[in-house]
C-alpha cells in the first residue's frame, strides 16, 4: 500500500478514470482504475483530489493500475467552500504538472499534506494570501528559492528565474486572476 495524495483524475472511459496521486514512496504515480464512475462504486468517493488515501497500485503492462484506496483524511471542509475546492486544485494540480513520475520527494509530498490540512483549517477570507504563500513554499520545494538570500551574482538568479518561467510557460501554468486578486 502506498501513502498516497490524490492530485487529479480525468475520465478515459464511460466508467473509467486516470487518477493522479502523489505518492509518499514512488513520487508521482498516474494510474487507471477501472469503474470507478459506476453509481455502485465505492472508490470514487475515495479518490477525490486532495484526499489522502491509502492506495494500492499494482505495475501492468499497460501502466499501473489502481486496485484500491482506503481514505486517510479527506477534509470535508474544503468540498464545502468553493473558494476553497479551487485553491486547492490549482495548487494541487500545479503540483501534478510539476512532479516528475519515479521520482520520489519527501519534501513535496510533506508540502502537499500540510497544505491540505491548512487549506481545511484557515478562515475562507484567508484563501488568497494561502494561494500566494502556497505557490511560494512550491517553488521553494522544487529547488527554486525565491525568499532565499542571494547565492552568487545577480545573472546566476536572473538564469534561474529565466529557467523557471521559461519551464513554466512553456507548460502554460499561469496563476488566475481571481485566486490573487
Amino acid at each position: 500500500m502506498l501513502t498516497a495524495i490524490v492530485l487529479a483524475r480525468e475520465d478515459i472511459r464511460e466508467y473509467d478514470q486516470r487518477i493522479t496521486l502523489y505518492t509518499h514512496e514512488r513520487g508521482l504515480v498516474v494510474a487507471h482504475a477501472t469503474g470507478v464512475k459506476k453509481i455502485a462504486s465505492k472508490q470514487s468517493p475515495r479518490l477525490e483530489p486532495g484526499m489522502l488515501v491509502h492506495a494500492e497500485v499494482v505495475r501492468a503492462g499497460s501502466g499501473d493500475k489502481l486496485v484500491a484506496a482506503e481514505p486517510i483524511a479527506h477534509y470535508p471542509q474544503i468540498r464545502r467552500s468553493y473558494r476553497r475546492a479551487l485553491v486547492v486544485q490549482y495548487v494541487l494540480g500545479l503540483a501534478a504538472s510539476t512532479a516528475f513520475p519515479g521520482q520520489p520527494d519527501r519534501a513535496l509530498f510533506d508540502f502537499l499534506r500540510i497544505f491540505l490540512g491548512v487549506a481545511a483549517r484557515i478562515p475562507e477570507q484567508a484563501m488568497n494570501t494561502l494561494c500566494v504563500r502556497a505557490l511560494w513554499r512550491l517553488t521553494s520545494v522544487l529547488g527554486y528559492h525565491p525568499l532565499a538570500p542571494p547565492m552568487g551574482d545577480a545573472r546566476t538568479q536572473v538564469r534561474a528565474w529565466e529557467q523557471f518561467a521559461t519551464y513554466h510557460l512553456e507548460r502554460n501554468v499561469t496563476v488566475p486572476h481571481y485566486l490573487i486578486a
